[in-house]
Formats: structure tokens, sequence, C-alpha cells
């Protein structure tokens, strides 16, 4: 699976997780998909999750992401990042997968 997390994003990541009393270095974190085609989708983002037979994980900065068929589908050759600008402050997927109606997903 091709998808690239910021280091911005990791580090977010870790600090969120610790905040909540969850150790970043010995849990999953599952990033997905909910919703179907183009405006109607979302982007999920689960601490703690538990990998299931075809998930396919990626290990960036120590930390451990995991992504079901649905996430790899629309994620591949994406990438997440992290924005602390004023009124853009949070997670960011960027997205190169188009849907059946060819739309861009970001």
């Amino acid at each position: 699976m091709n998808f690239k997390i910021s280091d911005t994003a990791t580090s977010m990541i870790s600090q969120l997780m610790e905040k909540n009393g969850i150790n970043p270095f010995s849990s999953l974190i599952r990033l997905g998909v909910q919703g179907g085609c183009c405006s109607s989708i979302a982007y999920t983002m689960t601490f703690n999750a538990i990998r299931n037979e075809n998930d396919v994980i990626i290990i960036c900065n120590n930390i451990s992401f995991i992504f079901d068929n649905k996430a790899q589908m629309y994620l591949e050759g994406g990438s997440l990042d992290y924005s602390s600008q004023p009124g853009e402050e949070g997670f960011i997927f960027r997205t190169t997968s188009t849907c059946n109606c060819n739309c861009k997903h970001e």
C-alpha cells in the first residue's frame, strides 16, 4: 500500500494518544473510510484498533497504521497530514482515488 503519513501528523497522533492514556507505540491506528461516493465520503481514524486478517499495516515513525480493503481502495497513493493554521486546524486526508463518477476525493 502506498500511503504517506507526515511527521507532523504522526507527532500530533502521538500527542493525542498520550493525552488519552494510550501508548502510541503499542497500539494500532485504523485509517478508514465511511459512506459512499463523492461528497458523502468521510475519512476516519480509530485508536486502539484491532487488526483483521486482510488489513494492511504501515509503520511510520514507530506508529502502526492499519487499512481495510475499502480504505485501501480510496486511500492508495494518498497521504495524511496535519495543519495547525488558524481556521484549518486538523488532520487532512489527500487522495488520488476517483470513484465511478470520475470526481476527485479530498
